[in-house]
């Protein structure tokens, strides 16, 4: 998915790079889907999945992602929302 520079919603249209990706893991990431999608165009069938957010146990540190879940399981985060 592209990146956007304005308020408008990104599509997985919208261009994106390697220059994109922040650390080596997404990096290495996005240039494995770009060597399957090539290969996808000859006889190969490809199917590309992409997680949106792996979470698990042993996220030691924790990740970003963990450390949103942490917060939120604190009672950290502010909320406006109510059932109804």
């Amino acid at each position: 998915m592209g990146f956007g520079d304005s308020a408008a919603p990104v599509r997985e249209a919208d261009p994106v790079t390697v220059a994109d990706m922040i650390g080596h893991y997404k990096r290495s990431k996005f240039m494995a889907e770009q060597v399957a999608t090539r290969s996808g165009t000859g006889r190969a069938n490809v199917v590309v999945v992409n997680p949106t957010t792996p979470v698990g146990e042993g996220d030691l540190k924790p990740t970003p992602t963990g450390r949103i879940i942490v917060d939120f399981l604190k009672k950290k985060f502010r909320h406006t929302w109510t059932p109804g």
